[in-house]
């Protein structure tokens, strides 16, 4: 979503921008996970709001955490400071399973790159060794 920490700079302006005239749009983003938290949260909504569209709040976060050491993907610099949640970005590692047949002890999982995965859907010598392989669905 935001790519590498040292391309922030050439996005900020936009990201702020788009902060700044899509204020109901971020009202909605937030509410989505206060639904699943505690009132103490819930009661912040507003608070939260105006930080998030606030250029001395998240456009300032955002900016602090581009700056320093850290891993290369901003979205994973701001999930590890709380920021932003993940959401299962940046990975690019899918989790796959073979099965021969049914019962327990018949499944095998592996996690493996996106590019290695596509490739064991598509038929590799690696695939055709397994009887059967789908794409785990984790809720």
């Amino acid at each position: 979503m935001f790519g590498a920490a040292d391309t922030w700079p050439a996005a900020r302006p936009q990201i702020a921008n788009w902060l700044g005239s899509h204020a109901g749009q971020v009202a909605e983003v937030l509410d989505q996970p206060l639904r699943l938290v505690g009132r103490e949260l819930q009661e912040r909504r507003d608070e939260l709001i105006e930080w998030a569209l606030s250029p001395s709040g998240l456009i300032a976060a955002i900016t602090d955490l581009a700056g320093q050491d850290g891993h290369p993907d901003l979205a994973q610099r701001l999930a590890e400071a709380g920021v932003l949640p993940m959401f299962g970005f940046p990975t690019r590692e899918r989790l796959l399973t073979g099965c021969r047949g049914w019962g327990p002890g018949l499944v095998a999982e592996a996690a493996q790159d996106v590019v290695g995965a596509a490739g064991e859907l598509a038929g590799t010598d690696r695939a055709a060794r397994l009887a059967s392989i789908r794409a785990a669905i984790s809720a």
